[in-house]
């Protein structure tokens, strides 16, 4: 990148992508392979498939995720949605926990996106930062009830 004229647009992207302007090609092609990678993992789980085998299938269907959604919304965004919603559930202990994390990440998701339009800012780097300063304030909170 450091060789190209366009490089700090290419490191911008990389970390997070400019989410409002994702061409339709795109999130379709997401929504596919999202939809398959759905359907192994839930045949897996339906014929027990374990051990691992289990866990290889995991680590293989979460790093073609992974790899896919860093094209499309940039590493930061995606590690702060994978990270930041599962902590908090965890540091809580709501439960169930994937219905918790889920209405959560969406909540904060839609925030991050409505102070990005609101104040201007770049839509990735508002989730990140919402996302980020919800985590942050679980540890704290949760942290003086331990003690």
């Amino acid at each position: 990148l450091s060789k190209s004229p366009h490089g700090m647009e290419a490191l911008q992207n990389l970390l997070a992508a400019d989410l409002l302007f994702t061409l339709w090609d795109d999130i379709l092609h997401a929504m596919g392979l999202y939809a398959v990678v759905g359907v192994v993992l839930f045949a897996a789980r339906y014929f027990r498939l374990g051990g691992r085998w289990g866990e290889g299938l995991f680590f293989i269907t979460f790093a073609v995720t992974v790899a896919s959604s860093v094209k499309l919304a940039g590493v930061l965004v995606v590690f702060a949605l994978l990270v930041a919603p599962a902590f908090m559930v965890l540091r809580t202990g709501l439960r169930p926990a994937l219905i918790w994390a889920w209405g959560l990440g969406t909540v904060l998701n839609v925030a991050g996106v409505w102070l990005s339009y609101r104040y201007d800012f770049p839509t990735g780097y508002m989730i990140v930062f919402v996302h980020g300063l919800a985590a942050i304030m679980t540890a704290l909170i949760f942290l003086r009830k331990e003690q």
